[in-house]
């Protein structure tokens, strides 16, 4: 996995934390709005639509949340995949770097040490 799909899967979350919070907006605002001053016959037509499109958003809203909370763990998936990648990247190639650089340390130390105590 790259950066790329990172960047993609955090984008889509983004997005979808945007349109949850619209929706969930929008489900309040006809909560709010519903009865306020609704009277007769065609109020009562015009009411039970309201109840229908106010369910409509309750579902698209739950739907977003559960695409959010897909977005989520793949964001996590990704996040936990490079930082994998990039530690056995890390242990394979850095433990080679830091076994020859401390040998070669090791090898000067004793190099000093000896010519000290030799008197060089």
């Amino acid at each position: 996995m790259s950066a790329g799909v990172l960047i993609a899967a955090q984008d889509a979350r983004d997005n979808l934390r945007i349109v949850a919070a619209e929706l969930e907006g929008a489900v309040c605002r006809l909560g709010l709005e519903r009865f306020d001053g609704w009277e007769g016959n065609a109020a009562q037509g015009a009411r039970s639509r309201l109840v229908e499109l106010c369910s409509m958003l309750e579902s698209a809203r739950s739907q977003a949340e559960f695409a959010l909370n897909e977005a989520e763990a793949r964001v996590q998936f990704v996040e936990d995949s490079l930082a994998a990648a990039a530690f056995a990247g890390a242990s394979s190639s850095g433990g080679a770097f830091f076994g020859s650089g401390f040998a070669s340390l090791a090898d000067s130390d004793a190099e000093l040490f000896g010519a000290s105590v030799m008197g060089r």
